[in-house]
């Protein structure tokens, strides 16, 4: 089927994005706090990355299939981009907690709220919440393309 091919390859498109959209955003957050004393820029300027990466992602997807898209594959690629910020942001932020704990000599600390139900209630209804606020995201991102796609329309490439 074409059209999984095709959102297959944006998907990856926009993990690669995405990717180093957080890293990006993670390096910005940590000089604004270290440098100016900024604290809590973080979730800001990883919100601004993730639309960032749909924005760019939806962009090249539409343009690659001359403007036109239906409303189910806009549906398809938003519950992508939001699942794949998510699989990115847990990769990067357990690699990150991770190294501070080894580094620290607390790994005993970092392990401790596996032992408790709550950590994952909490971790599971932070998970649905989070996947919700990000796919609308990532809807509001592809609508602006779609918007933007159709005021190109017929515009020559």
């Amino acid at each position: 089927m074409p059209q999984r091919e095709r959102l297959h390859s944006n998907w990856g498109y926009f993990a690669v994005v995405y990717t180093g959209m957080a890293l990006a955003m993670g390096a910005a957050s940590l000089l604004l706090d270290v440098l100016f004393q900024v604290t809590g820029a973080q979730i800001g300027l990883t919100i601004g990355g993730f639309i960032a990466a749909a924005i760019l992602a939806g962009l090249r997807y539409v343009r690659a299939h001359g403007n036109v898209w239906t409303g189910r594959e806009r549906h398809h690629l938003a519950l992508a981009y939001a699942f794949t910020s998510f699989v990115v942001s847990a990769v990067v932020m357990s690699g990150v907690s991770l190294a501070i704990f080894v580094i620290e000599g607390q790994i005993d600390e970092l392990l401790t709220p596996l032992g408790h139900p709550d950590f994952y209630i909490f971790l599971g209804i932070s998970l649905a919440v989070g996947l919700l606020i990000y796919y609308l995201l990532a809807r509001f991102a592809l609508f602006v393309v779609d918007r933007a796609a159709h005021a190109g329309a017929g515009q020559p490439q």
